[in-house]
């Protein structure tokens, strides 16, 4: 027989919270996979709190994403919000075999969904963060970002993978790979890295009418190359709606991280191949979960990138 969940209000008091009731109107933003479960409760004070219990397994990994949490909040980050630390200092609490963890509830507002990838203003609020991130980044300690990912080796693990458990979807994954291999492969390893988010798009993020509040979900964060963030998040956008792709949301985005210096010319150069690639990551997500209908549609998608690449870089102003 396993041991009932922990009164929340016992939960709650490790951290010194005291909740006078949960909330569970209140719609928790981001992916609930991440966690075992997770509830909003309301403190004494009004404040609200995520609690979260994690797989022990994962006690390593959310301990170390929390201390860069911290970390690029003390180098002055605006829009994130660390996980609280318990009475005894600990950023994962145990209690009766469980893991816990408890980070600040932020309020927002949905983006309309897909409007918001029309919406010039929301790029131009994700660039400036993403130069925010780069500045308070250079003020984490030596050691705690993690070795660098190799977007390269991942990819071509991928391939092989596909090549073996579902040689149906090769035929019309190979042009997006070939072009990988002529354009990108070869520059890829040699371009400047930097600290990414690792998993920067709109719904990652917290808004307010008019505004980012929150940026969250940082499970994937660490040092990739510099324009990983920026080619995700382009590359999303023309996910949520292929005419978005034309809109004015990624040169908005471009617009703040060119001035800031956050993409090299060698990463413009092949900044277009590097939204292609970073769709792999995708794939492999809907591939790990056996959605076939949602690895096929990426599938589309990569042939429909490549098919409007002129009228892409144009819009974006990416050298041919």
């Amino acid at each position: 027989m396993t041991n009932p969940l922990p009164r929340p209000d016992r939960l709650a008091s490790l951290w010194g919270v005291r909740p006078r009731r949960s909330r569970p109107d209140l719609l928790i933003a981001g992916s609930p996979e991440r966690v075992r479960t997770r509830r909003v409760l309301e403190d004494e004070d009004g404040s609200l709190w995520i609690l979260e219990e994690i797989e022990p397994a994962e006690i390593a990994r959310k301990d170390r994403q929390a201390e860069i949490l911290e970390e690029l909040k003390r180098a002055g980050l605006e829009s994130v919000h660390p996980f609280r630390r318990d009475r005894t200092g600990r950023r994962v609490a145990r209690e009766q075999e469980g893991c816990w963890m408890l980070r600040p509830f932020v309020e927002g507002v949905s983006p309309e969904r897909p409007g918001y990838a029309f919406e010039a203003w929301r790029g131009k609020a994700m660039g400036a963060f993403l130069s925010s991130l780069r500045r308070a980044s250079l003020a984490l300690p030596p050691g705690v970002p993690g070795p660098p990912f190799s977007l390269e080796a991942f990819i071509r693990d991928l391939l092989d993978k596909v090549r073996r458990h579902d040689p149906d979807l090769w035929p019309g994954l190979e042009p997006a790979a070939r072009r990988l291999e002529e354009r990108l492969f070869p520059l890829l390893e040699g371009l400047p890295k930097a600290f990414c988010h690792g998993d920067f798009h709109p719904l990652n993020a917290i808004w307010s009418g008019e505004s980012l509040r929150s940026v969250i979900d940082w499970e994937f964060c660490g040092p990739k190359t510099e324009a990983h963030d920026a080619a995700l998040l382009a590359g999303c956008i023309g996910m949520e709606d292929p005419r978005a792709l034309g809109s004015p949301f990624v040169p908005a985005l471009l617009g703040e991280v060119r001035p800031a210096g956050l993409l090299s010319p060698a990463s413009l150069s092949i900044f277009f191949e590097l939204v292609v690639a970073v769709r792999f990551l995708w794939l492999s997500e809907w591939l790990r979960g056996r959605d076939m209908e949602m690895a096929r549609l990426e599938l589309d998608y990569l042939d429909l990138l490549l098919a409007k690449e002129f009228p892409i870089r144009k819009n974006w102003e990416l050298p041919s």
